[in-house]
């Protein structure tokens, strides 16, 4: 059952992710030429492939699961406060503390990738105006 899960939302994800890519891209035909000037192509260009990935990702496997362990963690509580009452409640007052660290865990990875991402941004666009400034006007004779 895992994999048919597993399958769909990953079909419906990878179609999502091309959609997404395709919009971004008529969405940049239909700039003026001086939006150009103004906003470096290659960065916004090298946050399409990451951001993508992350549409899908969260889109795909990720939403499933999360559904999945949502419902099981829901389930659980309910069995086991119908199971032992006292138990459960001791389970439940542990849980803020799980939270709390979990989130903080996420935030520091996402300004983590944050800044790596934004690094790599200026890095291509630096790559991308130096190769445009040394790229020869004029072609080479053919022999």
């Amino acid at each position: 059952m895992a994999t048919i899960q597993t399958t769909c939302f990953e079909v419906v994800a990878y179609s999502a992710s091309q959609r997404f890519r395709l919009e971004w891209f008529h969405a940049l035909l239909r700039q003026d030429p001086a939006f150009f000037d103004v906003h470096d192509i290659g960065g916004i260009s090298s946050n399409l492939g990451p951001a993508s990935n992350r549409y899908r990702r969260g889109v795909g496997r990720k939403f499933g699961e999360g559904i999945q362990f949502l419902t099981t963690g829901i389930g659980g509580i309910v069995y086991a406060l119908y199971v032992s009452w006292r138990a459960a409640l001791v389970v439940m007052a542990v849980i803020p503390f799980v939270a709390v660290s979990a989130i903080m865990v996420v935030t520091l990875n996402q300004t983590k990738s944050a800044r790596a991402a934004q690094s790599y941004s200026r890095a291509v666009s630096v790559a991308y105006s130096t190769a445009v400034a040394y790229t020869p006007l004029t072609l080479p004779p053919t022999c």
